[in-house]
């Protein structure tokens, strides 16, 4: 009943082979126990064990108790300790526990789980954790094609990568093409931004992003938020574009009032483009753009051309006095006319508005105020509020130019926003709103501008539109718009009556509240103004000037100025004709006013998960601990040591930076010519050769060099105009400098204006007319010397590690070269010998073959014979007794 078999026994089923160092056979139940380097092989599949139970009847190969390693043709080997096989079927079974690790060293291990040999898939059931390419996830369920290496997860999944986590319902990974693929419900967040999605793509070698279906991306770090249908992000560049419903979503809150409640501002367009850049990247000329719209923006026309007529009026004034004083023989001596002049330049001068006139309403509300008195107290108060009606933009009176010390300059990697919308831009604040096809704004200057056909729209009743508009902020508030050609300002004063105001420029201030409190028109300024009379509006402005200025209180017009010439006229409001109600160029779009959220975007900002997603753990790998010991060890250390060179490297990139930007300033010695120093000694023919040379002129002691520069050191230092000491210097650059300029130095000539006995006593020129050569380098030479060299320097040393990486390339490829030939040559000897041996086996078959044939042919020769001989016996018998009856007859 029981046959056992020792050493080595083979066993074929199914076209599967059973392999062992001893197995009973248990003929009647039909069972195998194999014991002993136990095996199982089927096509390409390899099972190892120390022993298992196969059931043939079941086709079922069982390991229990020790450890079973399943590994497919293409190296992927899963481990576990309690696995069944169907060798009919080619599909194996792990229960209690299991991990596998592929070729490239990717872990995914679970509860429970299947491979199906055909198919060569994996599956994996309950509490799955995964690792791959510096990817963490869990998942509840997972299948993995090992032909393909795409990895389905198809029950929810948690991924880490980093200090950043992301959540989906289900999704897969193709390991060829590196992309990450997540659907249903997407949730993603990093250390300061948290998103939302209905797709999400990842492509890790670039890092890149797209988003597809109800995005959503909100940043905590800036309070906002951007909305779209599909969102793509580039890592390289740090660029967000939305497109389809793009939104982008600001809370401001107001730092001078902090009870004040937080206001949300929502900007819609077609195509959003947002992208952050760090302060040291961004380049010089679109810095100095920046300033250079923040500069104009803080001129202010009107006080300049008010301070000018002021001075004007009061030098004219003067000039009248002194005429006078003549005409009326007035004597002055020299000394008390002297004192009076030194007096008048010393003292302030009134300022007076040149032709200052008011409207009908300004002299109706300021009877008691002379229009001169009202003029210069306006100036005055509107000189103290500049700085506030620009917008808070502060210009300092003397720019610094000297670098910072080197010790303490920071490379600025503070991140700043550049965001452009394109499209049908829309613009909603609780009290602004805005209309363009395109709009720009950055963090540099905090400006908003706004291009073709813009419309921005405040207090409820009015309207500024130009071909441009300049939008200030500040504090979350519009401090000021700068409308730029064709500029025109509406106030609707009701249905039918709207104050206008035009001209070829116009700038708006604005209070804290974005509350209108002045605007300047200027080039060719016309306006009309419909005047209250008794709570009815009976009388119409109309004004044209060169400038117009006009201040508001509590939302109505309380003081208007015009320049040079003004020419106004009053018409009773009943008398007016309908066309001349309304300027040329007159436009009321109140239907194109963003009225809420819903005429910007149709999404709602959800509501902040990062709490509940942080509970979330990262994955343990027990499994792998147990099946795969040590190698999660290092997979950890090498993540850690990844993010140390990571920042090394940061830390490098900044250090360069920050020495290319400002390099150390070392002074430069002016040298002492008539004796070598210690940087210089001279060669026979007199000319001064380079420090460190090591000529020796034939009649020079060894010696005197050393006393050459003791005698130097006792010489008083000399200063240059830049403020550079005697100071020798440190660094090789400098040295380098100071030797290639040290070479080209000939005996000094005396400059212009200077003795000539002087330079023959051998005292050195100090002088600034002085050959080139003679004068020591300025810390801008300097710089930019020392600028080249480090180019130099790092293109050397980036042509020596290249050349490094190719030449370690080739030996890298060259070796892969060899590997694969050696590895070819072993496939082609084991194809070889497996032929030779399959001929062998295909001759000893047809010998076989042969053998039989030939012991059949004699067996049915034989046969045939006897059968022959029979059948005469039995026709020689036959034809006998048919002879016998013919005899009996007879």
């Amino acid at each position: 009943d029981i046959r056992k078999v020792i050493g080595p026994a083979r066993f074929l089923h199914n076209g599967t082979y059973l392999l062992c160092d001893t197995a009973l056979w248990y003929v009647d139940s039909h069972i195998i126990n194999a014991y002993g380097h136990v095996k199982i092989l089927q096509d390409e599949t390899v099972l190892s064990s120390d022993k298992l139970d196969y059931y043939i009847d079941d086709d079922l190969a069982q390991f229990r108790g020790s450890v079973v390693q399943l590994q497919d043709k293409d190296r992927n080997t899963l481990r576990t300790r309690n696995l069944d096989y169907n060798t009919k079927d080619s599909v194996a079974f792990f229960r209690h526990g299991g991990a596998m690790r592929d070729k490239d060293g990717q872990i995914i291990e679970s509860e429970n789980g299947s491979y199906d040999s055909k198919t060569k898939i994996f599956s994996f059931d309950r509490n799955v954790n995964m690792f791959t390419d510096s990817v963490f996830v869990y998942t509840k369920s997972l299948v993995y094609h090992g032909d393909t290496q795409e990895a389905v997860f198809e029950k929810g999944l948690d991924a880490w990568k980093d200090e950043n986590m992301l959540s989906s319902n289900r999704g897969f990974y193709d390991r060829d093409k590196e992309v990450f693929h997540f659907y249903d419900d997407v949730h993603f967040m990093t250390d300061v931004q948290e998103g939302w999605s209905d797709t999400l793509h990842f492509y890790r070698l670039t890092k890149d992003i797209e988003l597809q279906g109800n995005v959503q991306i909100r940043d905590t770090s800036r309070n906002l938020a951007g909305m779209a249908e599909n969102v793509y992000y580039v890592d390289s560049t740090s660029t967000l574009t939305l497109s389809i419903n793009a939104t982008m979503v600001a809370q401001v809150e107001d730092t001078t009032n902090k009870a004040a409640p937080i206001d949300t501002v929502y900007m819609g367009a077609d195509r959003i483009v947002y992208r952050s850049v760090k302060m040291c990247d961004i380049s010089d000329d679109e810095k100095s753009a920046s300033q250079k719209r923040l500069e104009d923006l803080s001129i202010d026309p009107v006080n300049e051309y008010r301070k000018k007529a002021a001075e004007a009026a009061a030098a004219a004034a003067e000039e009248a006095r002194r005429k006078r004083e003549e005409e009326m023989g007035v004597k002055r001596n020299k000394k008390t006319e002297n004192a009076a002049s030194g007096d008048n330049e010393g003292a302030d001068a009134k300022p007076v508005i040149a032709n200052p006139q008011e409207s009908p309403a300004n002299v109706k509300q300021e009877n008691s105020e002379k229009p001169e008195e009202a003029a210069s107290s306006d100036n005055a108060a509107m000189q103290n509020d500049q700085g506030d009606a620009s917008g808070g933009v502060e210009t300092p009176d003397k720019p610094n130019d000297s670098p910072a010390p080197a010790d303490t300059v920071q490379v600025d990697t503070t991140k700043v926003g550049f965001i452009y919308a394109v499209g049908k831009v829309r613009v909603y604040k609780s009290d602004m709103q805005a209309r363009c096809d395109s709009l720009a704004y950055n963090e540099l200057d905090s400006l908003a501008r706004l291009y073709v056909d813009p419309m921005v729209w405040n207090e409820g009743n009015r309207q500024y539109t130009s071909d441009s508009i300049t939008v200030v902020s500040e504090n979350g508030h519009m401090r000021k718009a700068n409308l730029m050609s064709n500029a025109f300002i509406t106030i609707q004063e009701d249905t039918l009556c709207f104050d206008q105001i035009r001209g070829a420029e116009m700038t708006a201030f604005f209070d804290e509240n974005s509350v209108l409190e002045r605007f300047d028109a200027l080039g060719g300024a016309s306006a009309v103004f419909f005047l209250e009379e008794n709570e009815a509006l009976a009388t119409v402005n109309k004004v044209e000037s060169k400038m117009l200025t006009a201040n508001f209180k509590n939302g109505e017009i309380e003081k208007i100025y015009y320049y040079d010439a003004p020419h106004n006229n009053a018409y009773p409001a009943v008398q007016l004709p309908a066309e001349d109600r309304q300027m040329k160029g007159f436009k009321w779009n109140l239907e194109l006013r963003p009225n809420g959220k819903a005429d910007v975007t149709p999404y709602d900002l959800r509501e902040i998960e990062r709490d509940e997603y942080s509970t979330r753990l990262k994955p343990e790998f027990n499994e792998t601990d147990i099946y795969f010991p040590g190698y999660m060890d290092q997979v950890y250390n090498t993540l850690a040591e990844r993010d140390s060179l990571r920042k090394a490297n940061k830390a490098k990139r900044e250090a360069r930076a920050k020495e290319q930007d400002h390099p150390d300033m070392k002074p430069v010695l002016q040298e002492n010519f008539d004796e070598p120093s210690k940087s210089q000694t001279s060669n026979p023919d007199g000319t001064v050769k380079p420090a460190g040379s090591s000529e020796t002129p034939e009649n020079q002691d060894p010696n005197e060099s050393n006393n050459l520069q003791q005698a130097s050191a006792s010489e008083p230092e000399t200063g240059t105009e830049s403020g550079i000491g005697s100071v020798k210097p440190e660094n090789n650059t400098e040295s380098v400098l100071l030797e290639q300029d040290s070479s080209r130095l000939q005996k000094p000539v005396a400059s212009e204006g200077e003795n000539a006995d002087t330079l023959k006593a051998g005292v050195p020129s100090t002088g600034l007319n002085a050959a080139d050569s003679l004068r020591p380098q300025t810390p801008e030479e300097i710089k930019a010397a020392a600028k080249e060299a480090k180019r130099k320097a790092s293109e050397e040393a980036a042509a020596a590690r290249k050349a490094k990486r190719e030449a370690r390339w080739a030996a890298k490829d060259a070796r892969d070269a060899e590997k694969a030939r050696i590895k070819e040559e072993k496939k082609q000897k084991r194809l070889r010998k497996m032929a030779a041996k399959i001929a062998a086996a295909n001759a000893k078959e047809a010998a076989r073959e042969k053998e039989l044939f030939d012991r059949y042919v004699k067996y049915y020769e034989k046969r045939r014979s006897e059968e022959m001989a029979k059948a005469a016996r039995k026709a020689l018998i036959r034809h006998s007794k048919e002879t016998k009856n013919v005899k009996d007859d007879r």
